[in-house]
């Protein structure tokens, strides 16, 4: 090996390494999201005999993924984000080998550094989310069918049907442009030779025999990887079919995001947030830097900007068009497209005329111009959002969805977490060595993914408390009070009606204290703390 490709090897190896350290350090700095209590489950499920798809909901290959991670509970956040983290590796190698094949070394290096660092990524590679996986395998699919367009050997073309079908499993909104990348691939790159004469019936006719060549060569690749989708997919598609004959239940597809109105009236508000998302994701100066790098890239780097183009087009449309409310996380898996995109540009800015100036020095100047401001962005912009995400996430700018989900709705640990850490430091014990807590919230029952050795908890059904005492929640709440002297509840603000009561319930025998309130991040829902005892 040369000096030189060990330098670079060195230098990949440790942009890879960033993008991992970025990911997983700190892992739960963030509060859990329930979306990652019920993969962290379903995964669990699959250690103790369950099908993977049975709880499928559109996503199973990441529970396949997680379980063989699974840790005990009071660890598993920390553990699986970190295995999230892992994997995302494999996309961003995927990402450099690509990009080397297209523009060369010094861009595919630039490129996985860009991708180490992006918000647009980051944020989501940090949680227990399928879309991390998503993209990383729907970027392994992208590299290897512009391997098959090359070459359409046996081997090629079950490898790209097999990264297909795991991109699909990681979630199924993937389908879209996995399955049709092998067929772009081919007709952009494909290698074989052109009519050497011009069809007699003009251009049209010459069209129509070039199309003709490209399916001629490649549809036995292209079935091949299609039987190799459908293979890998066989174990799951035909139990689902036996559970829908008989009755049983089987969620394999979550439809309780699916638009069937597409673009009925009214349709376009959901698209109101979609310039935010961009911005808080990217910033505005790289969506300029963006524009300009896909028409220097289309310019001398047609085919692999539009390929690039098409990609993303693939993810985004149908995210855009088939869920009622677009997350930013389901754009996410078009980070590595858009990444290509720059890189196109990157690489074609070196062509721009520049009077006086030989070509290696023209070059050197452009690309040197185009490396410091992106530098510019990754010291103001990306670096401290980057920093932010393992030490202060609740600082972060992102887009509205994120910021209700994420921090202050009721679907989160946040302020839930810190009354448990009160209650742990603060809290008097009962006769058995126990602070005994009742709650009344949402996420109360997932607070076993922390350790809060000397607090005993118990959960109370948030779906009977509407603000106001209801009669079935106060007695259970009432019991649990005469049974532990003394006892404590957290209540969770209504987020409906947003009543902070001036006490929980009344009894005539029990007296209430209230010792603490949290509120979530970012002017959220309030978690108040309350003690009760019996009155003598």
């Amino acid at each position: 090996m040369s000096h030189r490709s060990s330098s670079v090897l060195l230098i990949a190896a440790g942009l890879l390494l960033l993008h991992f350290f970025i990911r997983a350090h700190h892992p739960t700095e963030q509060a859990f999201f329930w979306d990652e209590n019920r993969h962290m489950v379903r995964a669990a499920a699959i250690i103790d005999g369950g099908h993977p798809a049975e709880q499928s909901h559109g996503k199973f290959l990441l529970y396949l993924w997680l379980a063989p991670f699974h840790p005990d509970r009071d660890v598993a956040l920390h553990v699986s984000r970190t295995a999230v983290a892992l994997f995302t590796l494999l996309g961003v190698a995927g990402l450099y080998v690509l990009v080397r094949r297209f523009f060369g070394v010094g861009p595919a290096l630039l490129a996985i550094g860009i991708y180490a660092i992006l918000p647009f990524s980051l944020f989501y590679e940090r949680m227990v989310l399928a879309d991390g996986l998503a993209a990383a395998l729907g970027m392994l699919t992208a590299w290897q069918s512009v391997r098959l367009a090359a070459r359409p050997v046996f081997s090629r073309a079950a490898l790209t049907g097999g990264l297909a079908a795991l991109a699909v499993m990681a979630k199924l909104t993937m389908t879209f442009s996995v399955v049709l990348m092998p067929v772009l691939a081919a007709f952009l790159f494909g290698q074989h030779a052109r009519p050497r004469t011009r069809a007699s019936a003009g251009y049209h006719a010459e069209i129509d025999q070039w199309l003709w060549q490209r399916i001629r060569r490649y549809w036995w690749s292209w079935f091949t990887a299609g039987a190799v989708f459908v293979m890998l997919w066989l174990p799951t598609l035909i139990p689902a079919a036996i559970a829908g004959i008989d009755g049983d239940h089987y969620v394999l597809v979550d439809t309780s995001l699916v638009d069937d109105s597409l673009l009925s009236s009214g349709d376009e508000s959901r698209y109101a947030e979609f310039p935010n998302q961009i911005r808080v994701m990217f910033s505005w100066p790289l969506v300029i830097g963006f524009v300009l790098a896909m028409f220097l890239g289309l310019r001398q780097y047609p085919r692999p900007t539009l390929y690039s183009v098409a990609w993303l087009l693939l993810i985004w449309v149908p995210a855009l068009l088939m869920v009622w409310r677009t997350q930013t996380r389901y754009l996410m898996p078009g980070g590595y497209a858009i990444v290509l995109i720059l890189m196109a540009g990157f690489a074609g800015i070196a062509s721009l005329p520049l009077p006086s100036v030989d070509t290696l020095r023209r070059r050197l100047a452009v690309q040197g111009i185009a490396v410091s401001l992106l530098l510019v962005w990754a010291v103001t912009f990306a670096g401290p959002f980057a920093y932010r995400a393992s030490t202060d996430v609740v600082a972060l700018d992102v887009a509205r969805w994120d910021n209700r989900d994420y921090f202050q709705a009721p679907w989160n640990g946040y302020g839930l977490v810190s009354s448990m850490q009160y209650l742990q430091e603060n809290g008097q014990a009962a006769a058995d060595g126990q602070v005994h807590v009742m709650s009344v919230s949402w996420m109360c029952q997932f607070l076993d993914l922390y350790s809060f050795d000397r607090v005993a908890l118990s959960c109370l059904p948030q779906k009977d408390y509407d603000g106001t005492p209801g009669t079935i929640l106060w007695e259970s709440a009432t019991r649990y009070a005469r049974t532990w002297q003394p006892a404590y509840l957290m209540l969770e603000q209504n987020r409906n009606t947003l009543e902070i009561p001036e006490v929980p319930f009344a009894a005539e025998d029990l007296s209430w204290e209230r010792l603490a309130a949290f509120q979530r991040p970012k002017d959220g829902l309030w978690v108040t703390v309350w003690r009760v005892e019996i009155e003598e």
